[in-house]
């Protein structure tokens, strides 16, 4: 029986989840918001009129920042905000309440996806489940979506195990790795700007490697391109309109920083349990801190580099690059494209 009914009990499982995840944000009967997150709810209560009267929503919106004008359905995608933020307020006419079901279904989605991406990599269950649910109640997740409102993030972080998806069946020779980057990279790309540039340079370094470690193939790079061009086709209308602002107007671009994380600051925050908006106190969470550390034992205890070995060693280089351990305030690296992030 369970065998049988297992989708259905792994779809209750993660709606439960998402509710638990999503419910302490609303039980005051409100909800936290920054400056970014007053300005994503009046751009979904604009696409949600526009839409209801059978129109695209303008590029240009006079909210937020002075009312000055400002590109944020256009240099800010709004494709899967639109799907994920405005299709529940056809159905509830409460703002709140759709906005309650929105992230039920930002954070079901996301569930789902990293559960296909560690059916992947495991056929332990138990292993499976703990690595979703951790996906989807780590910190960084939950700051994203209740301190930070960084809608465009969350929705990225949501398509991301996709593609990590497509590329391990791909390197295992299954072309349908070609569908999962394909609609992972599009929808990131009808989310986030800043997250698919991560996820191409992401793409790039891991090619790059396989390509000095002598395991890539000619199939391979031809799975990748046909993959990167479905993935265009998808993010077409807001890959398009980006490239059209961008070379028509002089955009004037938020303020650029580099700004570390304080070691001991996010420790106390750990133990705290607490999410805040501020850089410098970052909390990946205690089972986050907890994995890490139990990593980096295994690294020493280990007796010869493995695979996991390699991943490892990458998640704890890229965890330190982010610390004031390594000052890489520099002017020019704060005033290139790595100040935008």
């Amino acid at each position: 029986m369970i065998k049988r009914y297992k989708s259905w009990w792994l779809l209750a499982l993660f709606f439960a989840a998402s509710v638990i995840m999503t419910y302490p944000a609303f039980s005051g009967h409100f909800m936290k918001l920054t400056m970014d997150g007053g300005i994503h709810l009046s751009r979904m209560e604009s696409i949600f009129e526009m839409i209801k009267m059978g129109k695209l929503p303008p590029l240009v919106n006079f909210i937020g920042l002075g009312n000055h004008g400002n590109a944020f359905n256009g240099m800010y995608p709004w494709v899967s905000m639109a799907i994920f933020f405005v299709l529940p307020r056809f159905f509830l006419t409460s703002p709140m309440h759709a906005l309650f079901a929105s992230y039920v279904l930002i954070n079901i989605a996301t569930l789902l996806n990293a559960y296909l991406l560690t059916r992947e990599l495991s056929k332990d269950t138990r292993i499976r489940l703990f690595a979703t649910l951790f996906y989807g109640f780590n910190a960084y997740h939950l700051t994203l979506l209740f301190s930070r409102n960084a809608v465009g993030e969350a929705l990225a972080y949501t398509f991301a195990p996709l593609v990590l998806l497509g590329c391990f069946q791909i390197w295992r020779g299954r072309t349908k790795g070609i569908l999962h980057i394909a609609l992972g990279m599009g929808m990131i790309a009808n989310s986030h700007v800043i997250s698919l540039f991560l996820m191409v340079l992401f793409l790039v370094v891991l090619e790059f490697s396989r390509l000095i470690l002598k395991k890539i193939t000619w199939q391979e790079i031809i799975n990748f391109v046909i993959a990167g061009g479905l993935a265009v086709l998808i993010g077409f209308y807001s890959i398009t309109n980006i490239i059209k602002i961008s070379g028509l107007n002089h955009l004037y671009m938020p303020e650029k920083k580099l700004e570390p994380i304080i070691v001991s600051e996010m420790v106390t925050s750990v133990l705290n349990n607490t999410i805040q908006d501020k850089s410098g106190e970052f909390n990946i969470g205690l089972i986050g801190l907890g994995i890490l550390l139990f990593l980096v034992v295994q690294l020493f205890r280990s007796q010869k580099m493995q695979r996991w070995s390699i991943w490892s060693l990458v998640t704890v280089f890229l965890f330190v690059l982010t610390t004031t351990w390594i000052p890489l305030q520099k002017p020019w690296i704060v005033n290139s494209i790595f100040g935008n992030i």
